[in-house]
């Protein structure tokens, strides 16, 4: 999350505006780990494919006023998967990979105009760029 200040809202507030959002009601256990971000808590979450995990990463930028998530993901498939879903979704997202870490992509990202930014490990542990960021 961000450094930014902002009010972390009620579930029951919360659910409202996902649901107005996404046309979604979420799980009880979705918010409440996007609650927990929200307050700065650790997250820890084991869950099947296709539960809804995903979702507890895009609630929380509903509420924190423009912060941004770094998702590092192992494999590249993820990340674009990620990054087309949150596009859906109507959020900035850029999934940085070889073909396009450019100059004019880390400029972007240092500019914040992603809300949502996919990488791989491999990608943030070798790539000076990155590092500087």
């Amino acid at each position: 999350m961000s450094a930014h200040q902002f009010q972390v809202p009620s579930v029951t507030d919360m659910k409202t505006i996902i649901h107005s959002k996404f046309s979604i009601t979420p799980c009880t256990w979705q918010l409440q780990l996007a609650l927990h971000q929200l307050e700065r808590k650790n997250v820890f979450m084991i869950s099947l494919t296709g539960s809804g995990k995903m979702f507890t990463f895009w609630i929380p930028l509903l509420f924190n006023d423009n912060g941004i998530i770094l998702m590092v993901t192992p494999l590249n498939i993820l990340g674009k998967k990620t990054h087309n879903e949150a596009k859906m979704l109507g959020f900035p997202a850029y999934n940085l990979s070889a073909e396009n870490a450019t100059d004019e992509a880390f400029n972007d990202i240092a500019k914040l105009k992603y809300c949502i930014i996919t990488v791989s490990l491999e990608r943030v542990l070798g790539d000076t760029q990155f590092k500087n960021l």
